[in-house]
Parts: structure tokens; sequence; C-alpha cells
């Protein structure tokens, strides 16, 4: 069954690409609206230091209005591990817009495993054949959307 459907990527890719960098480190995302709608991004479980007020949710981040851009600048703090960036608002993320935030250690401090072989992305979600703005004018009306029409691995299926 194909069934096409209009995404939101990021710098082309869907799921959008990884952002690897390492802890206390500074990272700078500059994110263009092309959307004809506000959009807001979020790094979920991401420890922010200096600027915790870029964490991308709506009352902390001010949505960036259609075409226009917004410089998220923000340092890791202090931790590790596997996360992910995806839109918060306007129920977006059901139509892309994620992908893989990874903040590995800095040499100089150890981490209390074996260093891994290697890492593995793996984002796993739920898939409607409806677009967001669909699938949010059915909430709005008081409705659910039941069971998905798939699940994507990777921005691949749906299975």
């Amino acid at each position: 069954m194909l069934i096409l459907k209009m995404v939101i990527a990021v710098n082309g890719k869907f799921p959008g690409p990884p952002i690897n960098v390492t802890t206390n480190n500074n990272v700078v995302v500059n994110v263009r609206n092309k959307l004809d709608e506000n959009l807001l991004m979020t790094w979920a479980g991401v420890y922010q230091r200096k600027n915790s007020w870029q964490d991308g949710i709506l009352g902390t981040n001010c949505p960036i209005p259609p075409k226009w851009n917004w410089t998220y600048e923000f340092q890791v703090k202090d931790q590790i591990g596997s996360f992910f960036y995806f839109p918060s608002i306007n129920f977006q993320r059901a139509s892309g817009g994620f992908g893989a935030f990874v903040i590995n250690n800095r040499p100089i401090i150890p981490i209390p495993f074996a260093q891994p072989d290697g890492d593995i992305i793996l984002l796993i979600g739920d898939w409607y054949t409806q677009n967001h703005t669909a699938l949010r004018r059915t909430l709005n009306g008081g409705s659910g959307f039941g069971m998905p029409d798939g699940v994507l691995i990777n921005g691949k299926g749906p299975y």
C-alpha cells in the first residue's frame, strides 16, 4: 500500500539528522520555519546550562512565526545519553520534524562502564495517514483518532 504524505523534514531529511554533541559543549541550532503555522522545537530531557528558557516549550519560548527563523543556543549540562528533538506545538510531531540528540562524555571524565562498540539510533513512533492539521482538528472537535495506521522505525514503514 502506497500512501503519499507531506512530512516535516529537517535539513531535507526525515527523520531529521542526529545532533551529536559532547557534554558541557555549547549547542547552536538555527531553525527556519517554512511551515504556514507557528513552530517550536524542544530538546526532550536535555539539561541546559545558561539558557534553560530555550527548552522549546510553550510558555518558556515563543513560537517561531511562519517564514521566520530562531537560533537556539544553550550548553548541554553534565549528562550523557540519547535524547530526541521534536516540534512541541500544533501536533506537528505527528508529521515529523524529529531526530536524535546524542550527548557523549568528555574524554577526561570516564564513564562507569565499558566503552560501547558503537551506537545505533532507533526512533520508533506511531504513524497516521492524516497529516498533523487533520489530526489536530479531530482532537479539537472532541474526538479521538484511535489506533495509528502503522508504526515507523527510523522513518521507514509503516509496519
